[in-house]
């Protein structure tokens, strides 16, 4: 299956997480973190690069899934409406 690859300008640190998904094939990866680093680096990535790499930059988050080298979903500590603590679970398309 063909995926439209967006074209999406990163951190030196988002490519390396990126390459990180790739190497690790199965799994998770806990914790990441992007430090203040400037996007700079033109690259094209999939849909769920994308929505990750967008999520990296909102939230905090605490655990990225991945299936077949892709990320597929995220977890991150959030609040709900009414100020009760939660943990927020997006998955990617």
């Amino acid at each position: 299956m063909n995926q439209r690859m967006i074209q999406l300008i990163a951190s030196q640190q988002e490519c390396e997480l990126l390459e990180d998904i790739k190497e690790l094939k199965f799994g998770e990866i806990h914790n990441p973190r992007i430090e203040n680093s400037q996007p700079q680096r033109k690259i094209l990535v999939t849909q769920a690069e994308e929505q990750l790499i967008v999520a990296l930059r909102k939230h905090t988050i605490g655990k990225i899934t991945i299936h077949d080298s892709a990320p597929v979903g995220i977890e991150y500590p959030d609040k709900t409406r009414h100020g009760h603590a939660c943990l927020k679970k997006i998955r990617f398309n």
